[in-house]
């Protein structure tokens, strides 16, 4: 089971990093060219500073999306993800504003352990049943080791 996470995690990251860094790394070179014919006197100030803050809007909402999967590094790297316990209290649903718009169901999770309620990035849990689990600490990407009666 704990392949599946390891692989779950490998997956997810690779995918955000080979998206966030090209396009970044384009946005970048845009800015650069608007930057160069505007010295030029080519280009209007106005695309120049569009491009520059699309660049660095980019740039900062893709480290916001990959710095949990960073700190969940060392966690797999180290097998230190965590077993639990719990019952699905709820479903979460979480809108995505792509084209189409997306809606992705996250089981809530109350775990045994303690009054702490998880909400967990996992398929194949259904409210009211109690599971045991394996998850990472900060993508919260879980994988179902048993369904409990």
């Amino acid at each position: 089971m704990e392949s599946m996470l390891v692989k779950k995690y490998y997956r997810n990251f690779l995918l955000m990093i080979i998206v966030s860094i090209p396009i970044t790394v384009l946005l970048v070179v845009f800015a650069a060219v608007y930057w160069v014919k505007y010295a030029n006197g080519e280009e209007v100030l106005f695309f120049s500073l569009l491009s520059s803050c699309l660049a660095v809007v980019f740039a900062v909402l893709s480290v916001r999306m990959l710095y949990p999967y960073i700190k969940d590094f060392s966690a797999v790297r180290n097998k230190e993800w965590i077993e639990a316990t719990g019952l699905v209290v709820g479903i979460k649903e979480i809108h995505s504003s792509c084209d189409p718009p997306t809606t992705e169901y996250c089981p809530v999770l109350k775990l045994s352990d303690g009054d702490e309620e998880v909400i967990l990035n996992v398929d194949g849990m259904e409210q009211g049943k109690k599971y045991k689990f394996i998850y990472l600490p900060h993508t919260k990407l879980a994988i179902i080791i048993e369904r409990e009666k």
